[in-house]
């Protein structure tokens, strides 16, 4: 048992710990915050499909998951398009394909969220 919580709740956050990059300054700035905040606001279920049924997962996202990895494209950091909200169960740093429904983006108003628009915010 993990800090008196029942098997479930500590399997849950060990999932959690395990997704949250808190050992990469990048995704400690202000302006990652920011971004984070307002894709998780335009999506804020959990886009990843299980292959078998077809289902979009039901639970709220908690991380933004880049598709092509920040540590190889770094310019795409800021980039919506390479990016889905994802829940604590279905992030994993090393996912990189996946089923996931399509990353909304409100308006077309921000195609692509730039770290220039971050810090001018």
């Amino acid at each position: 048992m993990l800090k008196g919580r029942c098997p479930d709740c500590a399997n849950a956050q060990q999932v959690q710990t395990n997704a949250t990059r808190t050992d990469d300054a990048r995704y400690q700035t202000s302006a990652w915050h920011r971004f984070s905040k307002w894709l998780r606001g335009l999506n804020p279920v959990c886009q990843h499909i299980d292959t078998e049924s077809g289902e979009q997962c039901h639970a709220p996202s908690r991380m933004v998951h880049h598709i092509k990895p920040v540590d190889k494209y770094p310019n795409l950091m800021y980039v919506a398009e390479n990016c889905v909200c994802l829940c604590f169960k279905h992030h994993s740093p090393e996912l990189t394909t996946g089923n996931f429904a399509p990353t909304v983006i409100k308006l077309g108003l921000l195609p692509s969220y730039s770290k220039q628009a971050a810090h001018s915010q």
